[in-house]
């Protein structure tokens, strides 16, 4: 039997910890509990401010900047924004 020497305890260690903190990057990016790289939630909002509609309850991770921009393209272009 050969003994594993302190290097290859290192190296296989290290391997075994990127590989998982790969899949968990990988997991969180497609998943994406907090709807950080997926703005599906400001499109819905913007989408009923445009319609005239109040919206309440909004997520408190909601994007600002990308909810008025959706919401900038939303509107027809003879109303006046203020």
């Amino acid at each position: 039997m050969s003994m594993m020497t302190p290097k290859s305890y290192l190296k296989y260690y290290s391997s075994a910890l990127f590989i998982f903190l790969l899949i968990s990057v990988v997991l969180n990016y497609y998943v994406d509990p907090a709807y950080i790289f997926d703005n599906v939630h400001e499109e819905n909002i913007a989408k009923l401010l445009a319609e005239g509609n109040h919206v309440a309850n909004i997520p408190a991770n909601i994007n600002d900047r990308s909810l008025q921009s959706a919401y900038i393209n939303q509107i027809k272009s003879n109303q006046i924004l203020m």
